[in-house]
């Protein structure tokens, strides 16, 4: 889900040809880029919320099922 990506800059030659090279920092240590893969995150965030709808929907249920016995089933 985390990924660490190494920098590298492209150019372009006289000769059209790219050349391509670490990206590195002032004191020469390469550089990274981090990132969250979205994609790969979503389905664990979904998995999650669906259980908490679960949860809130079986709650709702006893409660209106609660109410409706302490009412005489007048809503």
């Amino acid at each position: 889900m985390w990924t660490k990506t190494a920098i590298f800059t492209v150019t372009q030659n006289e000769d059209k040809s790219f050349t391509q090279a670490q990206s590195v920092d002032a004191s020469g240590k390469q550089q990274y880029i981090q990132m969250l893969r979205y994609e790969e995150i979503f389905p664990v965030i979904l998995a999650g919320l669906t259980l908490q709808v679960s949860d809130l929907v079986s709650r709702v249920t006893v409660m209106e099922n609660a109410s409706k016995t302490t009412t005489g089933g007048a809503a």
